[in-house]
């Protein structure tokens, strides 16, 4: 059975604040707001975490429902009422224009909209309203999802919080929306034991390898030390390995095999015609 991943791009979470609570821009106004609207303590938000995107949660095939995270009250004390809050899908040159603010290192204006996968609107199911209770603070924002039509690259869409049914509310200007990322989980993403032997400094020890495609996983650092992605792509078929680093110019791979088996891949290649070697071995744990 297939999996899909869901990750959460956190755009607020770009301004190092997680609520409009705690963010000092709001008295010019550089948000959308005044310090006398956090004052009434009725502002509505979709809060941010530290991290600029989250990995959220697995999903199976089929319409499925997931909880993205939350809509909250940004105030010190719990809602005095039940607060109806309407959320509404981004359309897609909204989300066009998300990934090229948010993730503009890669998809840049050299990019045709052509070549952003965004995931249709009409396969996306959100709730008419989500309720904030009296004497709570926030409520969970779920939706639901056809994951059938999801394919083996990323796709995208965006929900905005759209207005607020009781009087007197406000709409937080810059903690409003998200942009969700959908793609099919690897078998290869994991956690692996990783040792590696190279003329540079490498770190072995524990790596996480996570999902690029359903063939193609992806370790954060070089070696484990050093801050260049490196991409491995297993052939299905064959189980032959080959790697790329793509800041760093072609990869020249001398050994590159997947055991089905053990869960694990051993990969010899080097670096700018020899001049950098690397031999690693991954254990999936």
């Amino acid at each position: 059975m297939k999996q899909f991943k869901i990750y959460i791009v956190l755009l607020a979470s770009l301004f190092a604040m997680v609520s409009c609570l705690d963010d000092e821009k709001v008295e010019n106004q550089e948000y959308g707001l005044l310090k006398k609207h956090l004052e009434t303590k009725k502002i509505i938000e979709i809060p941010a975490d530290a991290s600029h995107s989250l990995s959220k949660a697995y999903l199976a095939e089929g319409m499925q429902k997931v909880t993205l995270g939350e809509v909250r009250l940004a105030a010190k004390d719990p809602a005095a009422e039940d607060i109806i809050v309407k959320l509404k899908k981004g359309s897609d040159s909204e989300v066009i224009a998300m990934l090229r603010t948010y993730k503009s290192n890669i998809y840049t204006e050299n990019v045709p909209n052509s070549d952003i996968h965004l995931f249709s609107p009409s396969d996306i199911k959100l709730p008419e309203s989500i309720v904030i209770p009296a004497g709570k603070q926030s409520a969970p924002l779920t939706i639901e999802i056809n994951t059938d039509l999801l394919k083996e690259y990323s796709q995208f869409f965006a929900i905005n919080v759209e207005s607020v049914s009781n009087q007197g509310y406000i709409i937080s200007g810059n903690y409003n929306n998200l942009l969700v990322e959908v793609k099919e989980k690897s078998k290869y993403e994991g956690k692996y034991e990783y040792k590696v032997e190279t003329n540079l400094s490498g770190n072995s020890g524990d790596v996480y390898l996570s999902t690029v495609t359903p063939n193609k996983v992806k370790m954060d650092k070089l070696a484990n030390n050093y801050g260049y992605e490196v991409f491995y792509t297993i052939d299905a078929s064959t189980n032959k390995v080959t790697v790329e680093c793509p800041k760093l110019g072609k990869a020249t791979i001398t050994t590159g095999e997947y055991n089905p088996s053990t869960k694990s891949f051993h990969v010899v290649w080097s670096l700018r015609d020899g001049q950098y070697t690397f031999d690693e071995t991954f254990k999936m744990k």
